[in-house]
């Protein structure tokens, strides 16, 4: 039996708000463009993407040297400054500390720009559940101001993800280099550690947020009582994430498809510009057509990602009105604790 009636749909309300706030403030698409870089909001995306990348991770782990797994474990903790220097090309060409601190300095500006776009994109979606028209300025000012806090609350949630990550990658790495019974039921734990402190991290820092910057609590009492929340709705926390993993996705192939289709005549126009040999035209079509798909899924990412900011920023406030009630409670009322 369903609980009173005094209870709206919960998931709907949260997934028709979000659309419709994403929709008609692409001016936000911006700062989620950039608040992306360091947390897109989203938890199974997260946990597939770190599923796939697991064994290039151990294998990169275990390529460090022949004999020694903590060489590795260094050589794969600073992948990302060695994915920059690729990125740039020309550090090939710059000593290696040259190359590093370039590499420092560039991700100290991605992630400056992600932790001011966080900050600012919960303050603009914040207002806007209270009736203002958020701009772009005055969201950038209140990100800004909360920076230092932002960040913190970044270092403390994403490093405690990379210390996981890390734990995950030694049983598998090692399961790998011996692969016994125990090492593989190891590895098998780890990950599944790894997926729950996905989970619970990821929870308790978009929650976090919401308590910073929009009731100014500090960073150590944000992140308490974004932990002490994602642990009383857990259940909640799953269901709504599935179900926006899932839209995100259909989302997604919708947009995919409609792109194929609208885009067959501009193939049929590059197939008629290379037969006739007017390769100028040709190479135009191709920059069109690819140009035109990396904008529009780079404007997707965007929009989906203020969709999973808006999410959390209704899901937080519904949590504190105390009417945040999990579907499966709904549908078994006896189960809810009260």
């Amino acid at each position: 039996m369903p609980l009173a009636p005094s209870h709206p749909p919960l998931y709907r309300t949260i997934a028709r708000e979000a659309l419709s706030t994403a929709w008609h403030h692409p001016r936000l698409w911006v700062l989620a463009l950039f608040a992306s870089l360091l947390m897109t909001g989203g938890m199974y995306d997260v946990i597939i993407r770190s599923l796939n990348a697991l064994g290039e991770d151990a294998a990169l782990l275990l390529s460090g040297s022949q004999s020694s797994l903590g060489y590795g474990l260094i050589s794969w903790a600073t992948q990302p400054f060695q994915e920059i220097g690729t990125m740039v090309g020309f550090l090939g060409t710059l000593d290696r500390f040259q190359g590093l601190l370039l590499s420092v300095i560039l991700l100290g500006i991605v992630g400056a720009s992600s932790v001011i776009a966080q900050g600012a994109l919960v303050y603009g979606l914040g207002i806007r559940i209270r009736g203002e028209v958020p701009s772009l300025s005055a969201c950038l000012a209140v990100g800004t101001r909360f920076f230092w806090k932002t960040a913190f609350l970044n270092a403390i949630t994403l490093g405690l993800l990379w210390f996981f990550r890390t734990l995950v990658l030694l049983p598998f790495g090692t399961a790998l280099e011996a692969t016994t019974a125990w090492t593989i039921a190891g590895s098998i734990i780890a990950y599944l550690l790894y997926v729950l402190a996905i989970i619970v991290l990821t929870s308790t820092h978009m929650l976090g947020l919401t308590s910073l910057v929009l009731q100014k609590y500090s960073v150590h009492e944000s992140f308490l009582r974004g932990l002490a929340q994602t642990r009383a709705k857990w259940l909640l926390i799953l269901e709504l994430g599935a179900g926006f993993f899932l839209l995100g996705a259909a989302l997604y192939f919708g947009l995919l498809l409609a792109y194929v289709v609208a885009g067959v005549p501009l193939l049929v126009l590059t197939l008629s510009a290379a037969l006739l040999d007017s390769g100028v035209a040709a190479t135009l079509l191709n920059v069109v057509f690819f140009g035109g798909a990396f904008l529009m899924f780079l404007a997707f990412g965007a929009f989906a990602t203020t969709v999973q900011y808006s999410a959390w920023n209704q899901l937080a406030l519904r949590v504190a009105q105390g009417t945040a009630i999990a579907k499966v409670h709904r549908w078994f009322p006896f189960l809810h604790r009260r």
